[in-house]
Order: C-alpha cells, then sequence, then structure tokens
C-alpha cells in the first residue's frame, strides 16, 4: 500500500519564498584555497566530529565549496568561531 502526503500550497509558498534558502550565498566565495581548510583538515585542528563541523557551518552560514573530492571552508571563519 501506498502513502500519500498532503501538502498545502500555501505551505510550499511560505517555504520557497522564505529568506532561509539561499542563506549561504551571504558570503562571498572569493576565497583561495590557500586560505580555507579542508573539513578533514578542520575536523583534527580543532578536534570535534564531522558531523558537529557540518553542523557549526549550516548554522553560522559559513561558505562551503568544493574542489575535487575535498570541501573547503574559509580559515578566518572558522578560526573567529572556535577563538
Amino acid at each position: 500500500m501506498q502513502r500519500k502526503t498532503i501538502i498545502r500550497r500555501s505551505n510550499l509558498n511560505v517555504l520557497l519564498n522564505s529568506s532561509e534558502i539561499g542563506k549561504q550565498q551571504d558570503y562571498p566565495n572569493d576565497y583561495p584555497i590557500t586560505e580555507c581548510y579542508n573539513m578533514g583538515e578542520a575536523q583534527k585542528k580543532f578536534g570535534i566530529s564531522g558531523k558537529a563541523l557540518y553542523d557549526i557551518v549550516r548554522r553560522n552560514n559559513i561558505p562551503k565549496f568544493q574542489q575535487g573530492k575535498f570541501v573547503y571552508v574559509p580559515k578566518e571563519l572558522l578560526d573567529k568561531i572556535f577563538s
């Protein structure tokens, strides 16, 4: 048996028009890789788990970008949070 979920159009419109979407774009993505930690480096430096780091990045709207197989975050913003 298949289940259906009914969502009101008004709720979808509120979600799609909210300022929460695209919040990560608040910072310019002009950070060179030399000024960024990859996620593994940041975990080791600050002694936290991967999930904790991702939660901190998301909660503080820190921009992250992927180059190759690594995800990078700006050093100055992480250092500011952990200092």
